[in-house]
């Protein structure tokens, strides 16, 4: 393995002599913490046990990592300091240096006694060379060319710079290191960062632990140690200088820059060789075409290039930065500097086992990342007569993964006009041009436009609105009413607030419609759908639009020249775009309407046809109006939707975002609207987006944080990343009522846990809980009383079909323990809950599966979680069902064992007692999200279970206590709690198995036989 060590001696002797002075005093310091300030004096003369473990432990820690941070660091600046290889020339020079001091013979002719060469090598050949004009941005000369070191007579690669120190080039080169003996580059910069950070924590930990001890030493009057006065001068000496060093190291790492780099920063300008694609005019800029010429060949000799030759070339554009602070082209954002250093984990970060992502230079863009500094040096790719579209195949597609990184996407927003009152228009058939309003007690919570035209807003009362407007309707939403079970629109509803409760349910169906209906216009393998609300849904286009594109312009369906994909694509054939009846948002500058439309034009285009056929389909078949926008994002399509309303849509194009958004005040944008818009417009004195573009990324960082800065500085320039998500299934479903005046006895809350059972229920219903395809898992009361709110869970059963009966058994089961706990009246409100929602799960055999007779047993249908659902459960109260395949329930008795049923399938089974006859009530239905939480409570014997995978095995220990209970000749019920120790319930969430052995055992002490197909359990 070879050192690349300095070229001067002295240099090499401070060196080798550093280190060893660094262990030295590492060595000093670690005895004086563990022996003198641990041991002798924390241990044994003041019996601070738990302070001396601690520095000890915490010492060794930063020990450990120091030393494993410095031995990576000095490998690296020894033997790997990341240097650039040596041209032909200087090798052949510094062989023949070597000989010359060996006295070994010189070869013919002397390259010593020569002058010497070190202009750029004019071979277009030239090795090396064409690592560069292979990639398409490289920092050059005024020519085009790379830069040329004389030294190594090779060409540098980017941030690359000669250290006379080593006599080599070398990659991101910082400095040569004396503490390590060796250069810091690219190779040993991240390690060099971890070693100084440990180093200076280290020292931390040392100079804090030996000034505490000599402080309590002269406290107790005792003479000073002269080794702890030692070890403070010296770890306060190191330490400055290790925390000096990190400090100017991590500012570094932040602004991606080198302690090279950053002498004359401020003034800096930086030439760039940037590719431009073939046909491309560059009139107005210096190019380069590689391979370069080759100008010393005899022209009689040369070969007439061929269109293959020609295809083989590359054109490049010098262009140049303007210098400053502002000006690094290798900015990425101090995150994204961060990373490209120290790593993309905190793995990488705190330990020194992975090198730089920044020493990976496989890139076919750059030898290192690019920040946007490049985008806004002015070049050929921005030149409006170069006959070329802006966007590349590459950037097409993108467009059909979806990708949010995709200059073409379209998002579409689709929000129904006023919809509630527009529900109650379809439903009552009345006039589009009739005045109506949604009531809901004696407030308004939708007014259609016609309405608003009088003034009418949600602010007014159901009085004040009719003053304004004698002649409008004011429909109050559907009740459920106390002692019903449907929900219904009643005449007297806002005068009965007391006994009734809002349902949404008619909205939400309506509302359910329409998204398929959507869905059903959409081609079926390109629906990426997200119900933003009841009334409002995301739409992204891009893979849609990207197939029709494809299918209209079949220049589009080609390979790219060269196959290339960072080719532009053609020019779009058409010049005139018909826009129809579009809102459509005036460009930022009047003028360009005029000029050519790109293919983000188009797309956007294909998008608003796409979005005006829905909108017709929704009036046509369910007669609702709606309004949409449509942009490259989310944040502007949803505001697009809102901007010229009812019945209309706008068309944002990418050109006129900045045009669109700055007469805006930026609180009417998603999320500004709130806390956040108030503090923006509190810091700088403003609400208006045209204000805050002025003010520097920095500003906005320093008095908003970093996240919500740059946040802030991307949406107020349109600039939105945000995913559609195809999430149009509820996570959980909430029933609730306020109670005016509150509610006094468990008689009354019983009424509406009913109405609150049979709403989430019939929503259920809508969910397919019928058909196995979603259930809840959790269900959650919450009960306030004099202001004091509580709450009570419980997981649902499972392997059981789920009915109003259940839901209202359990809930009412949560609120006795609340109202047993005292003060529970008078109630002011109570809500009902479920959550947790899973897919229907196949295929799983329940445990009563396995406790019936012959081949029933085997029957894949017959699973805990999939048996079919028991609809005589749904009857009408009073009436008597039987129930035939109720799984282990059938083992639970009012009676006498039958020994002759039906075809002998229910020989020797047992049905189910009083929990069956409770099951047989009526529930009821109603929905809002709520957050489910991660604690299940038994509705047996009220154990709290936080673990869901726990809730199985408890509900089988119920099962086998009862089955025990049973062959004791008890009567067991399934709503009695059985007799759960105490000290079980503190101590675990699951029921010993202990606690069922014997279950098998009658009380005579005999075995009952058993059935043909049938097996014993074995219970512990």
């Amino acid at each position: 393995m070879h050192a690349i060590e300095s070229t001067r001696p002295a240099t090499r002797w401070i060196t080798r002599i550093v280190p060893v002075l660094l262990s030295a005093a590492v060595g000093f310091a670690t005895y004086v913490v563990v022996v003198r300030v641990c041991v002798d004096y924390l241990l044994r003369f003041l019996r601070y046990d738990g302070a001396a473990i601690a520095i000890l432990v915490i010492h060794f820690v930063f020990l450990l990592l120091m030393i494993a941070t410095y031995a990576r660091t000095i490998y690296h600046a020894i033997f790997n300091p990341g240097v650039v290889p040596l041209g032909p020339r200087a090798i052949k020079r510094r062989n023949a240096q070597k000989r010359k001091k060996k006295g070994q013979p010189i070869e013919t002719p002397d390259l010593e006694s020569g002058a010497y060469n070190a202009h750029p090598d004019d071979d277009p050949d030239s090795p090396g060379l064409e690592d560069f004009y292979s990639r398409d941005v490289f920092v050059c000369e005024t020519d085009g060319r790379p830069r040329w070191c004389t030294e190594c007579c090779n060409w540098k690669p980017d941030r690359a710079h000669h250290s006379s120190e080593i006599g080599r080039c070398v990659y991101r080169m910082d400095h040569y290191c004396p503490w390590v003996g060796g250069m810091i580059g690219e190779t040993s910069f991240k390690f060099f960062v971890q070693f100084t950070t440990y180093a200076s924590l280290y020292c931390a930990l040392v100079l804090g632990s030996t000034a505490y001890t000599l402080r309590r030493q002269i406290s107790h009057g005792s003479s000073p140690d002269p080794y702890l006065i030692a070890a403070i001068a010296i770890s306060a000496f190191f330490g400055l200088f290790a925390f000096l060093m990190t400090v100017t190291s991590m500012r570094y790492v932040f602004l991606n820059m080198t302690n090279v780099e950053i002498l004359g920063f401020e003034t800096k300008s930086w030439q760039l060789a940037v590719r431009v694609p073939r046909g491309t005019r560059s009139d107005k800029f210096g190019v380069v075409v590689y391979p370069l010429p080759n100008e010393a060949n005899d022209q009689r000799y040369t070969v007439p290039a061929t269109s293959r030759d020609d295809l083989a070339t590359r054109t490049f554009a010098v262009l140049a930065t303007e210098g400053g602070a502002q000006e690094n082209p290798w900015d990425l954002g101090f995150w994204r500097n961060w990373q490209t250093v120290m790593g993309t984990n905190p793995f990488d970060w705190l330990f020194p086992i992975r090198s730089s992502p920044c020493t990976n230079h496989e890139s076919h863009e750059s030898y290192y990342p690019m920040g946007p500094v490049l985008d806004k040096i002015p070049s050929p790719n921005d030149d409006p007569e170069r006959g070329k579209s802006r966007f590349t195949y590459r950037h097409l597609a993108l467009l059909a993964s979806y990708s949010t990184s995709s200059p073409l996407r379209v998002i579409a927003h689709i929000d129904l006009d006023a919809f509630y009152a527009q529900c109650e228009m379809v439903r009552l058939g009345i006039d589009e041009d009739q005045p109506l309003a949604v009531q809901q007690w004696q407030g308004l919570i939708a007014i259609n436009y016609p309405a608003r035209k009088f003034g009418i807003g949600r602010h007014c009362t159901v009085t004040e609105a009719k003053k304004l407007c004698p002649n409008l309707i004011a429909q109050h939403v559907a009740t459920w009413k106390e002692g019903e079970e449907k929900w219904a629109y009643r005449d007297d509803a806002a005068s009965h607030i007391g006994t009734h409760k809002v349902s949404l349910d008619p909205y939400r169906l309506q509302s359910r419609k329409i998204l398929a209906l959507i869905k059903q216009c959409l081609p079926p393998d390109m629906q990426k759908v997200e119900k933003a609300s009841i009334d409002e849904v995301f739409i992204d286009l891009s893979a849609q639009i990207h197939s029709i594109l494809l299918q209209r312009f079949p220049e589009l369906s080609n390979p790219p020249p060269y196959d290339d994909p960072t080719e532009k694509l053609p020019p779009p054939p058409i010049t005139a775009l018909d826009w129809q009846a579009d809102a459509l948002v005036d460009l930022d500058d009047a003028e360009a309407e005029v000029d050519n439309p790109d293919w983000d034009d188009v797309a956007i285009l294909i998008g608003s046809e796409i979005v005006r056929d829905i909108r017709a389909e929704i009036l046509r078949t369910l007669h609702y109006t709606c309004s949409a926008g449509i942009a490259s994002n989310k944040m502007l399509s949803k505001i697009g939707s809102g901007y010229k309303k009812p019945n209309q849509q706008t068309v944002i194009r990418n050109r006129a975002v900045g045009n669109f958004l700055s007469d805006m005040k930026f609180t009417k944008i998603r999320n500004l609207g709130g806390k956040l818009g108030d503090q923006v417009k509190t810091a700088f004195n403003t609400e208006l987006v045209k204000e805050m573009l002025p003010v520097s990324l920095e500003q906005l960082k320093l008095k908003l944080g970093e996240e919500t800065g740059v946040w802030f500085y991307n949406t107020i320039r349109g600039i939105d990343a945000s995913e559609v998500t195809s999430r149009t299934q509820i996570k959980s479903m909430l029933s609730a009522k306020s109670f005016q005046p509150a509610i006094n006895n468990m008689e009354q809350a019983a009424k509406w846990l009913r109405i609150f059972a049979a709403d989430i229920f019939s929503r259920l219903v809508e969910e397919g809980i019928l058909e196995h395809k979603r259930r809840p898992k959790t269900i959650h009361l919450h009960h306030r009383s004099a202001g004091q709110t509580r709450s009570r869970s419980s997981s649902l059963p499972q392997g059981k079909s789920l009915d109003e009966a259940a839901l209202f058994n359990l809930a009412r089961h949560m609120l006795t323990q609340i109202v047993n706990e005292g003060r529970a009246w008078p109630c002011a409100n109570l809500s009902l809950s479920v959550g947790g929602f899973e897919e229907g799960v196949t295929g799983n055999m329940g445990i009563s599966t396995f406790l019936i007779k012959g081949d029933e047993a085997h029957s894949p249908k017959v699973t805990s979680r999939e048996a079919p659902p028991d609809l005589s459960l749904h009857e009408p109260l009073g009436k008597k069902r039987r129930i035939e395949n109720a799984g282990i329930q059938r083992f639970f008795s009012k009676g006498p064992v039958s020994s002759g049923g039906k075809d002998g399938d229910n020989a020797g089974v047992i049905n189910l007692g009083h929990a069956q006859e409770r099951m047989q009530r009526q529930m009821g239905d109603s929905d809002t999200p709520q957050i489910p939480t991660n604690s299940y409570m038994c509705s047996r014997c009220d154990m709290v279970i936080e673990d869901p995978v726990e809730i199985q095995n408890h509900n089988d220990w119920h099962m086998a206590k009862d089955l025990q209970e049973e062959e004791r000749g008890n009567r067991a019920f399934v709503g009695n709690k059985p007799a759960v120790p105490r000290s079980q319930k503190k101590a675990t969430s699951t029921p010993p198995r202990s606690s069922s052995r014997g279950g098998g055992s009658s009380s005579g002490g005999g075995e009952r036989r058993l059935e043909p197909g049938q097996s014993k359990l074995k219970f512990g």
